[in-house]
């Protein structure tokens, strides 16, 4: 039988391990390796359920010391933490379509912000969202906004660039993401067109019953600036339902055609 000083050894041993690879008694396991750097993220709700706080670790794992470079697009006087910040993407279970929009500024011509890590150092990006959106900044173009309530999983993205020109992807862990208080599993929030009927126009979507998705319920493709269609689900089943062009001109949906297969669709509104 193993002593009690023996037992607190091992546990001891444990976290010491633990912290070597990156890891942490109290923080989460962060994403896999890649070129001897790791990404943690940690999101935590805040006690209005208004938003939530969103950590964002990079940590060297590696061998020897690791220099970043920002990749800024328009002028700033911002520092390397706030890249990470405004660099970083999401992607979530159940899918969110990502919210797109631009920048402004003049082209970045100015030297771009830099930070070293050590062999087990890390470098901290923190930040505050609002409601029912995640999303670190403006470098992106694009945030996550969730419009239906439950329970999701996020996961952040980072594309770095060393100062030796060296470019890698790093994905994190998943943390929960908890959308107007309930951790209830969400009705789904997107969608994937799988058949187009255009004389008939009518779209047929790949979510269902099994998914949420009920009759009277609208989604929408495409772009205000470009092409935007709205759908409307006539009839449903449990993998797939079948929407109708709908024309609302406040919207700027069009009905002239039918958009094609693959398209990405966005839920925007429960059926009445």
């Amino acid at each position: 039988m193993m002593s009690m000083r023996n037992f607190v050894a091992c546990c001891l041993l444990s976290i010491i391990a633990a912290s070597a690879h990156g890891q942490s008694p109290s923080l989460p396991d962060p994403g896999p390796e890649k070129d001897g750097l790791r990404l943690r993220l940690v999101v935590k709700q805040l006690d209005q359920k208004k938003g939530h706080h969103v950590q964002l670790e990079v940590l060297n794992v590696g061998k020897d010391a690791i220099t970043l470079i920002g990749q800024f697009s328009i002028e700033n006087d911002k520092k390397y933490e706030d890249y990470l910040r405004e660099a970083a993407y999401f992607t979530s279970y159940p899918g969110v379509l990502p919210t797109p929009f631009s920048t402004k500024g003049s082209e970045r011509k100015s030297p771009q912000p830099t930070a070293t890590l050590a062999s087990g150092d890390s470098l901290v990006a923190k930040w505050t969202t609002v409601d029912n959106v995640i999303g670190g900044g403006r470098e992106t173009g694009h945030d996550l906004t969730f419009v239906r309530d439950g329970f999701f999983l996020v996961r952040a993205h980072l594309n770095l660039r060393t100062d030796d020109d060296k470019s890698m992807k790093l994905w994190s862990n998943e943390q929960p993401f908890i959308v107007g208080g309930s951790r209830q599993a969400p009705k789904a929030c997107a969608a994937t067109v799988i058949h187009d009927g255009k004389e008939m126009k009518f779209v047929r979507l790949d979510v269902g019953t099994l998914d949420g998705i009920q009759v009277g319920d609208v989604f929408e493709v495409g772009h205000a600036k470009t092409t935007l269609w709205g759908l409307k689900i006539t009839a449903v089943t449990e993998r797939s339902s079948t929407s109708t062009l709908i024309g609302e001109e406040a919207m700027g949906y069009t009905t002239d055609k039918a958009p094609h297969v693959g398209s990405k669709a966005r839920f925007v509104r429960a059926g009445e």
